[in-house]
């Protein structure tokens, strides 16, 4: 009696999984993309407004022309299939993989999402946002030229990725405060942070705790002192 019982458990378990996987992905996991693409679209159109101001100054002004180009609109948005509809699964979405089982977002490809306005200016980017991906798994922020500051809140939240294990934040402008969130995922297997603005000492205690971690890039970083011998960095 108690295994037919059982059995009904897990029958309606799955039902239930299937149900919440037919209406899409999780609604707190598609806001949050819609707040990154909002993000995204800001540190965009503050890139079209920085002007050369020498190049003004040597240049004769033409009326007839607009010296300050047109913000970018939904329709010239680097991720277009993301679209705030209720019809819209964002497990669709380009750069989103999600598990098709239970629907969560586990792989966000997210690298050079500003395309040739990366020169530009620094991206103040929120990382705290993505801490409502608890089932992540692979996160790629790579050339996006993000200049995040994370402080001791933003630590705690993030450190609910306790699935993530692959970390890819090469070329930006991270400095070592990510060196604090870092250690908190203990699930690491390979990490870059290659190409960013981190100093100081080589980061040993922060990553001890990475006792998952397989490959490291540091690659033209600052960092002083003597590399560790032993372990696996």
């Amino acid at each position: 009696m108690e295994s037919l019982v059982l059995k009904w458990v897990l029958v309606c378990v799955i039902l239930w999984v299937q149900i919440q996987r037919n209406n899409g992905c999780f609604e707190e996991e598609r806001l949050a993309l819609l707040q990154f693409k909002a993000s995204l679209e800001s540190a965009i159109n503050e890139s079209v407004y920085v002007i050369d101001s020498n190049s003004l100054l040597s240049s004769p002004i033409d009326d007839s022309d607009s010296l300050l180009p047109s913000p970018i609109d939904d329709s010239e948005s680097l991720l277009p299939s993301w679209i705030d509809e209720a019809e819209n699964d964002c497990c669709e979405w380009e750069r989103v993989s999600c598990n098709s089982t239970t629907g969560h977002v586990i792989g966000l490809s997210l690298y050079n999402t500003r395309g040739d306005y990366t020169w530009s200016n620094i991206w103040h980017f929120n990382m705290s946002l993505f801490q409502h991906f608890k089932e992540l798994r692979t996160l790629n922020l790579s050339y996006n030229y993000i200049g995040a500051f994370i402080d001791n809140e933003d630590v705690e939240r993030l450190s609910s990725l306790k699935k993530l294990q692959i970390l890819d934040l090469s070329h930006n402008e991270f400095d070592r405060s990510i060196l604090s969130w870092i250690a908190t995922l203990t699930s690491i297997k390979i990490l870059n942070l290659g190409e960013n603005f981190m100093g100081g000492s080589f980061p040993s205690r922060e990553l001890a705790n990475l006792q998952n971690l397989e490959i490291l890039d540091l690659n033209s970083n600052k960092f002083s002192g003597t590399l560790p011998m032993q372990g696996k960095y």
